[in-house]
């Protein structure tokens, strides 16, 4: 894969789970990005501040680090201290596309109850 192909295949995937994961009656208040740096490609998640609804508070949730020498991706989780941590229980993969429900389905994040609040 080429660089071109590989950020194309990051718009593709990714791009479109950022859009479809927040439910649409959440999405004026909650919204799902990424932001690519180099071989890095973070998830951000951006919630609209209960006490102040011009604020936005913003944190990131998942990390994509692309390693060129086995041309695969992998799965990495923020932690409570601000750094990252390889999710070892999630084999790389070849395409970003192929780690997206394990962004989706990984509990360590603020969800649930406090999702879309800003209370997070």
């Amino acid at each position: 894969m080429t660089p071109q192909t590989e950020f194309a295949e990051i718009e593709k995937s990714l791009g479109s789970f950022c859009r479809e994961f927040v439910p649409v009656h959440l999405r004026r208040r909650r919204k799902l990005s990424y932001q690519v740096n180099g071989y890095e490609v973070k998830i951000i998640e951006r919630n609209l501040c209960a006490a102040d609804a011009r604020l936005w508070i913003v944190h990131p949730i998942a990390k994509l680090q692309f390693d060129p020498e086995t041309r695969r991706w992998a799965l990495y989780r923020i932690r409570e201290d601000g750094d990252w941590s390889r999710m070892t229980e999630v084999e790389p993969s070849q395409t970003p596309r192929a780690l997206r429900q394990m962004i989706a389905d990984d509990r360590h994040r603020c969800s649930g109850d406090n999702a879309g609040t800003g209370i997070c």
